[in-house]
């Protein structure tokens, strides 16, 4: 029922979700948080539904640092945990 190959791409306003069978698009406004594990970020849209980004897309540990300052920026700190 999931595609194994999808595109998230990031940008200032919204978050789109690029599949071949599908498009979608999130508003920050609509992440209620994220949990960092080393291996992979969780944005939950809902407490049943995440996107999933592997830490491994990151080229660097500064390319992953940045992805957690514009989050902070877009959701706010308080709902990004490390767990």
């Amino acid at each position: 029922p999931y595609n194994t190959e999808v595109t998230l791409i990031f940008d200032d306003e919204v978050l789109h979700e690029i599949s071949p069978l599908n498009e979608s698009i999130t508003k920050y406004t609509l992440i209620e948080r994220v949990d960092c594990t080393e291996q992979s970020f969780y944005l939950y849209n809902s407490t049943m539904s995440a996107f999933i980004l592997p830490v491994s897309v990151f080229k660097s540990e500064q390319e992953k640092t940045e992805f957690v300052e514009f989050l902070s920026q877009k959701i706010g700190a308080s709902k990004i945990k490390r767990i």
